[in-house]
């Protein structure tokens, strides 16, 4: 009787540490998939400030010529650099 209460002790203790063995992989994982959107999403929004800062600097910061040349209104340009951050140098 003692030997079974020792033996279920022990699988019950066996269990509740695969249990958090396996909640820490989950956390883990899922903190890395966010932390990797986030870094993605982070080097994605760097590709674009540079791209339409270069874009702007070839028409001298004419928002309505770089606008046309990338194919959006220039309302929606303004908003996408007010949204970036991105201002003309000297502002």
């Amino acid at each position: 009787m003692l030997y079974q209460r020792t033996l279920l002790r022990e699988l019950a203790l066996s269990v509740a540490a695969i249990l958090v063995v396996l909640i820490a992989i989950a956390l883990v994982t899922l903190f890395v998939r966010l932390l990797g959107d986030a870094a993605r999403g982070e080097v994605a929004n760097e590709a674009v400030v540079t791209y339409l800062k270069r874009k702007l600097e070839e028409h001298h910061w004419n928002v309505s010529r770089a606008a046309a040349e990338i194919g959006l209104h220039r309302q929606s340009l303004q908003e996408k650099l007010r949204e970036l951050g991105i201002q003309r140098p000297g502002k």
